[in-house]
């Protein structure tokens, strides 16, 4: 049997179901959750999304537990590893303090070794930045499956199945280095200085 996929579903992708403001996206999110409710993936759902639809208002609210309680789904607790790790992601510059959600979503998804985390949160997660924060953090943590590759993949758009993008060059390699620039490179930089490991604080050339 072929092993599916495993997906993290983020609270904006269950929110987009019922979206009248972007007709376009909710649309696309429909598609993909048919195949979800179909059980073509894996699917991992954090504490951390629960939470955030519980602060919902009604009627939004008690549509996206409904819609959660269509899909079988594996559940995910925040634990103390989750929390220092998404501590990283913010501490190395790869997310704004304010978005401890949203690091904690990407550390749960790193954690579980999803494949995937699907979002519509262009401004935190669905960003080269933060992945690029991210996955050197993973890199210096040992949590990814693959030596210098992230842990999983982006979906930058969907169409009723996922869209995976490669999960970018190898950390510290000639491409990364150019990848990531000079916005990430002093950050990664201040916390690999803590552990004793040295990385060029501008691209490399070739």
């Amino acid at each position: 049997m072929k092993k599916k996929l495993k997906i993290y579903i983020e609270t904006s992708t269950i929110s987009h179901l019922d979206a009248p403001d972007r007709p376009d996206w909710m649309a696309e999110t429909r598609k993909l959750w048919k195949s979800v409710v179909m059980g073509k993936y894996h699917v991992v759902i954090g504490e951390t999304v629960l939470a955030e639809i519980e602060r919902c208002h009604e009627p939004k609210r008690t549509f996206m537990l409904d819609r959660i309680a269509e899909v079988e789904y594996e559940p995910v607790d925040v634990t103390s590893e989750a929390k220092r790790l998404a501590g990283e992601y913010i501490s190395m510059g790869g997310l704004p303090k304010k978005c401890g959600d949203d690091a904690m979503h990407i550390a749960l998804a790193t954690l579980t070794n999803c494949d995937a985390i699907v979002s519509w949160n262009f401004s935190h997660i669905v960003n080269l930045k933060a992945m690029t924060v991210v996955n050197a953090a993973n890199v210096m943590n040992r949590k990814n499956r693959k030596p210098h590759t992230a842990p999983f993949v982006m979906l930058l758009k969907m169409f009723g199945s996922v869209m995976k993008i490669s999960p970018g060059p190898a950390f510290g390699s000639t491409a990364y280095a150019k990848q990531a620039g000079k916005i990430t490179m002093p950050a990664i930089n201040a916390a690999n200085r803590s552990r004793h490991i040295t990385v060029t604080d501008s691209p490399v050339s070739e």
